[in-house]
């Protein structure tokens, strides 16, 4: 299994680029799911060699409250006072010369075998740790099933990072620091670590310190091959000025709550973003605004503009900041991209459904 040169600062998570990716290809013949006996037969293989792993030879830095398996990892190479960022691959899943020494295994799952244990479950580790923790709402039924042990094709793990098509999050997405919790975890522990909310999409405010998040500015070559930042001032890119203007702030506050209270618990997240599109559906029914095929109208047409244009103000606000820069700009715009939340046919990406969810909530609540 190659550790390909997008491993790298870049990534926030080590697993999540496996879960993103077998979200895209779900659906190929080469990756369903095997027989209940077939896959039986597996796990008990599968469970046998992990077994026979073995432990980490240096004691493991535990979690810090909310941390990111990615920072996890940072901070072990930092404490351990490894040279070369490989070595910390090597001692936390087998690794040699950039292959894996289990072939048949992902990554997360030697993780596990290594250290006993003490760090959680696979799936634990995947849905509280990764950034599938906010993408998981947005799954599928069949793809919730890839997420179990030996449901995997392992060989593509790292080959195809945050590789989730309907996403647009890909390896560039920045890291993102809150200062104060920077200076924080330094009285506190000594070394600061990474928080997964921090780093969720449209997340541009530490709820915990009610300040602004900023980006940090390291960016590695190509060809590096492994590449683990902890967060140094140095490194921090200047905050966004919208983070500066009060009216700006308080809606990115606002739009950070509603995003991590969304994510926070899979089944009532992807409820609450299934009935608040629903209700928007309805409102519309309601207003003669779709055609009976479930699409919207035209864009030309008055109620229909107006709609769009409200959607555009509301979007603009948020487009202040740079992080939602994927935001309509213009009613042409809004209309396509609210024609298809409308009818589900179509991309919309997760930030979008989230930004276009609160704002129909919003919308209702002044009816």
């Amino acid at each position: 299994m190659a550790f390909g040169p997008l491993f790298s600062s870049y990534l926030i998570d080590l697993i999540v680029g496996c879960v993103l990716w077998i979200c895209d290809h779900a659906h190929s013949p080469r990756y369903r799911l095997m027989p209940w006996v077939s896959r039986k037969l597996t796990r008990e293989s599968r469970d046998e060699a992990l077994a026979q792993l073995d432990p980490i030879s240096e004691a493991v830095l535990d979690w810090m409250p909310g941390e990111s398996l990615y920072s996890l990892i940072a901070r072990n190479h930092f404490y351990f006072g490894y040279g070369a960022h490989s070595q910390i691959i090597r001692e936390f899943f087998g690794a040699r010369d950039g292959v894996s020494l289990q072939p048949d295994m992902t990554e997360v799952e030697v993780l596990v075998a290594r250290t006993k244990g003490i760090l959680g479950s696979p799936r634990h580790i995947l849905e509280e740790r990764t950034l599938l923790r906010f993408y998981r709402i947005f799954m599928s039924r069949y793809e919730e099933p890839l997420l179990e042990p030996g449901q995997r094709n392992p060989d593509s793990m790292l080959k195809f990072p945050m590789a989730l098509r309907k996403s647009q999050f890909k390896a560039k997405h920045p890291l993102k620091v809150c200062v104060r919790c920077k200076v924080q975890d330094v009285q506190q522990s000594g070394i600061p670590y990474w928080r997964l909310e921090h780093q969720f999409p449209g997340v541009w405010v530490c709820l915990e310190h009610d300040h602004g998040l900023q980006e940090i500015a390291v960016k590695p070559l190509a060809s590096h091959k492994f590449f683990w930042q902890t967060p140094t001032e140095s490194s921090f890119l200047p905050m966004s000025e919208a983070l500066g203007e009060t009216e700006t702030f308080t809606l990115l506050s606002e739009m950070a709550r509603f995003i991590v209270t969304i994510s926070s618990d899979k089944e009532q997240g992807t409820r609450h973003v299934a009935e608040s599109a629903e209700c928007f559906r309805h409102y519309l029914a309601e207003a003669h605004l779709l055609l009976p095929s479930g699409r919207l109208k035209v864009a030309y047409k008055n109620k229909v503009a107006l709609l769009c244009e409200h959607f555009v103000k509301f979007a603009r606000k948020l487009r202040r900041h740079p992080g939602f820069s994927v935001l309509p700009d213009d009613q042409d715009l809004a209309y396509r991209l609210l024609s298809r939340f409308v009818s589900g046919r179509g991309m919309v990406l997760p930030l979008e459904r989230l930004v276009i969810t609160a704002w129909v909530e919003q919308m209702l609540e002044h009816l």
